[in-house]
Formats: C-alpha cells, structure tokens, sequence
C-alpha cells in the first residue's frame, strides 16, 4: 500500500514498536494519527515533516474512547486510510497473582478494543481506494513463559492473561486476513 498522503492511525505510538511505526508511516508520507493513553509525543528525525503526525489521546480500554477516536481522528485529518492496532497492555504474574481487574483490563485494551477499532473503521477503510488494517500482537501470546508452564498444566490455559490474550489475534500462520466486499 502506498502511503503517500494516505491517512494512518496507530495506536500505541508512545511505545517503541507503535513509535516505529509512526515514524516509519511519516517518513512514507502519510499522515499519522498517534493514538496512546498518554501523550504521544511525534517521533523526529531524518525525513519526518513536522506535521505529518498528529498525537491524538484516547482511553482505548472503553467502547466510547474507541468510537470517539475515529470520529476526533476524521474531525481532523479527514478520511482514514489505514489502522495499525498496536497498543496493548501486559499484567505479568500468574492465575495466583493477577486479580480480575487485570484479568478484564488486559483483554479490553488487547483484544475488545482491536475488535471495536476495525468496526468502527471500516465503514470509513470501505470508502478509500487503497485501506489496510494492521492488528500486532505480542509474541507472548504464542508460548507462555516458564514461570506459567505449570499453571498452565494444572489450571488449563489461564497462565497469563497476556499471553492468552494475544492469542485472540493469531490465526494458525500467525496472522489472520480477512478480504471484504466494498
């Protein structure tokens, strides 16, 4: 896809994987919507205009910071061409540790939030000549670390809730990729 002039939105773009890519679309020449909980500061550098990224806050975690993103994010820089689902949460510790406000909070910001991004954006991707979406997710949700081996065995697949959370974005490759009607 090419991005030249193309409008992107990432979320997760004060963290280094979404910080990469923010920079990466920007150098491309698009223009990036820099989605975080906190202020996502525009990467600077060789070959990044200064106004080609617009930080943007949103509470990802909440329907309504999902949906209230998209419409800020086309208030402003208009159509959307693309979505780079990067943020996420990690609440390390195992099914001993981890309450379930953990439990729910990584789920909602890794996996409810990504769902209600795309159906939020979709209606606008459907519109452009040229869309993608992008959903990243964590090697952790591949294999779980040694300290949850264990758990794992005796209480099932609840090890993490990082891990297992990031399970709801692999397909059996690693990837998943829809193709839908316009």
């Amino acid at each position: 896809m090419e991005l030249q002039s193309h409008t992107i939105i990432v979320t997760g773009a004060a963290g280094g994987i979404g910080s990469a890519i923010t920079a990466a679309c920007a150098r491309q020449g698009a223009r990036v919507a820099a989605v975080d909980r906190v202020e996502a500061v525009a990467p600077s550098g060789e070959g990044i205009p200064a106004e080609a990224v617009t930080p943007f806050l949103a509470d990802l975690s909440e329907s309504a910071g999902c949906t209230d993103l998209l419409a800020e994010v086309t208030d402003r820089l208009g159509a959307v061409d693309g979505l780079v689902n990067c943020a996420g949460v990690m609440r390390r510790g195992d099914l001993l540790e981890i309450d379930e406000d953990d439990w729910a909070a990584t789920y909602a910001v890794n996996v409810d939030a990504v769902m209600r991004l795309c159906r939020a954006a979709l209606p606008l991707l459907k519109k452009a000549d040229s869309a993608a979406i992008v959903n990243i997710a964590s090697q952790w949700g591949a294999a779980a670390g040694r300290r949850t081996h264990r758990v794992q065995q005796f209480e099932g697949r609840g090890g993490l809730a990082h891990p297992q959370s990031g399970q709801g974005l692999r397909g059996p490759r690693g990837a998943r990729e829809l193709d839908l009607p316009r």
